[in-house]
């Protein structure tokens, strides 16, 4: 004798251990009992699916969880990158104007020469002199900034000395080493953004609590404390900074807070984490990425859309511009 599809859909549902079913095949029971059992089986599976969309959501979109490690007293903590970025030389300034215009030029020019060497992303002297003007000096220099650039920024021999850790001495350019920005040459310590890093051993742990890093500045200069994978940009916020004026003395104290990823971090894309690792670096202007590495691409991308160039200091662009 054959069975019809809703005899064998009762039958499911007699012997079915999913919650409620079995109360709705029961003949035996009242027909509004059974019917609230419909209604009740319905509601449940609503905010089942509901809750699986939920989870779902959450792990395509905010997969990353953050906790506090206990054993954090075991770890190696590095002290962060310094850099150091030569900010004014005003000597050096008088001396190359001299050398490269006539006895009887402007003194505005030095302040062009001044705007050049030293961009920042703004250039008013440059603007006022050489191009919104009818008449601008025929002094004024219209290309070849990378030129005037060398002949005044100085080199780290030039920049700084008397380098110690704790109580060791080391030479300050063997690890100082260059590494180029939107504000042009910088020395950085510790960088990983630099083409050959040398790293020195900089570490705390339980045994070694603390240590100062000692240097002597020889120009106006502009100090920044990095992470690793940070360079020194326009855009670093202030609190990362310190200008450095001579003949001061300053100290810096800073805190450092280790972050370790789960490995399993990795199999996350970088839009479910809202991060990148240091090999996601697409067509990066740095060795690895880093947001600061990143507004710097960025903000290249954009001024050739606004006006189909970069400026002098921007990273990658041509000799002679």
């Amino acid at each position: 004798m054959s069975v019809s599809c809703k005899g064998h859909f009762k039958e499911y549902c007699k012997n079915c251990t999913f919650a409620g079913l079995s109360h709705i095949a029961d003949e035996s029971k009242h027909w509004v009992e059974r019917w609230f059992w419909v209604v009740l089986v319905v509601l449940s599976w609503y905010g089942s699916a509901l809750l699986v969309r939920s989870a779902w959501s959450a792990f395509v979109n905010n997969p990353i969880s953050f906790g506090v490690e206990t054993v954090y007293t075991d770890w190696d903590t590095k002290l962060p990158a310094v850099a150091v970025c030569e900010a004014s030389n005003d000597h050096k300034i008088y001396d190359v104007s001299d050398a490269i215009w006539t006895p009887d030029h402007l003194l505005d020019l030095e302040d062009v020469l001044k705007d050049i060497v030293y961009f920042r992303g703004s250039a008013y002297s440059f603007s006022g002199v050489c191009t919104q003007t009818r008449t601008p000096d025929p002094q004024c220099p219209v290309s070849n900034f990378t030129h005037y650039v060398n002949l005044v920024r100085s080199s780290c021999q030039e920049m700084m000395r008397n380098c110690s850790f704790g109580k060791r001495q080391f030479d300050c350019c063997e690890y100082f080493v260059p590494i180029e920005t939107d504000m042009g040459t910088c020395f950085a310590l510790n960088s990983l953004q630099v083409e050959k890093p040398k790293l020195y051993p900089m570490v705390f742990n339980v045994n070694q609590k603390e240590g100062v890093l000692n240097f002597e500045v020889l120009l106006n200069s502009m100090l920044y404390t990095l992470g690793e994978d940070e360079v020194p940009t326009i855009t670093t916020i202030f609190s990362s900074t310190l200008k450095l004026a001579l003949g001061k003395n300053y100290q810096r104290q800073v805190v450092v807070r280790n972050i370790e990823n789960d490995p399993l971090t990795a199999e996350t894309t970088p839009e479910q984490r809202a991060c990148r690792f240091h090999d996601e670096n697409d067509d990066g202007l740095y060795p690895v990425y880093s947001y600061s590495s990143c507004t710097v691409q960025c903000r290249k991308r954009q001024q050739m859309q606004l006006c189909g160039c970069n400026d002098h200091f921007m990273i990658g662009t041509g000799e002679g511009l």
